[in-house]
């Protein structure tokens, strides 16, 4: 009887071995998938978030898009009032030669000095108007490259999120 008894205590000496290392791996399984709870709760905020700053930056760049558009028209809006003054300004002239006769080397140089102002407070107008139109370019596409970035991260992380509930399921599988 007692090679039985040796084999037998043998027998549960390798249970209670086996025993021990299924508990050991439970608790590392556990310990994971709490870590990959946690994970999945962080990138699912992140997510959140960047979904949010898209949004933003969606509204932003129509915001600047319909600046841009009222820019341009009172851009145009402006050339056709200096056309206009230019008209007027030439109409008074030749309606001015027409009462004097002629026109005289001093009016012409007044109305060539008044001209000039004009097209030089025009010039101005202009330079402005691009510069501000530049700027709004600059930050429309200064917005684009942040919206491009942030729908690449968002894409990182529901890639991240998704690999999370792959590796959950996983060891759930793996537990039962």
């Amino acid at each position: 009887m007692q090679p039985f008894n040796e084999l037998t205590f043998v027998m549960v000496r390798y249970q209670a071995i086996d025993i021990e290392q299924l508990r050991q791996e439970n608790h590392h399984l556990h310990e994971e998938k709490n870590a990959l709870q946690i994970n999945i709760s962080q990138l699912a905020e992140e997510s959140s978030y960047a979904k949010e700053l898209a949004s933003a930056a969606g509204v932003e760049l129509k915001n600047l898009s319909e600046e841009i558009t009222k820019l341009s028209y009172q851009n145009a809006k402006l050339a056709v009032e200096l056309t206009n003054a230019k008209e007027s300004a030439m109409s008074k002239c030749v309606g001015r030669q027409r009462v004097n006769g002629g026109i005289t080397r001093k009016f012409e140089g007044a109305l060539a000095e008044e001209l000039r102002r004009e097209l030089l407070a025009s010039k101005e107008k202009e330079v402005a108007l691009e510069g501000r139109l530049a700027q709004r370019e600059s930050i429309n596409a200064e917005m684009k490259k942040k919206l491009e970035e942030m729908k690449r991260r968002e894409a990182d992380l529901e890639n991240d999120l998704a690999n999370a509930w792959f590796l959950l399921a996983k060891l759930k599988n793996g537990k039962n």
